[in-house]
């Protein structure tokens, strides 16, 4: 599941991430955005809900992602 997050929003986008992982304990949580782009090793260290972390512009890797998964 990948979310994005400006650094005012991503106490929300870890909270979002954790209520996923509740529901699907499997399921792998990326994060991409200003934050994280910022601060990446911090952002993984301090929030345990994000599995994966997309620096800069995610859109390839995304549609790179969903054709490896999709076989």
């Amino acid at each position: 599941m990948g979310l994005t997050a400006f650094t005012n929003e991503i106490k929300p986008a870890a909270y979002t991430a954790s209520l996923v992982k509740d529901v699907l304990p499997d399921a792998v949580t990326v994060i991409g955005g200003v934050h994280v782009t910022a601060l990446p090793i911090q952002t993984l260290e301090e929030f345990s809900s994000f599995d994966v972390a997309v620096i800069g512009e995610g859109n390839r890797l995304s549609r790179s992602c969903a054709r490896r998964s999709a076989g």
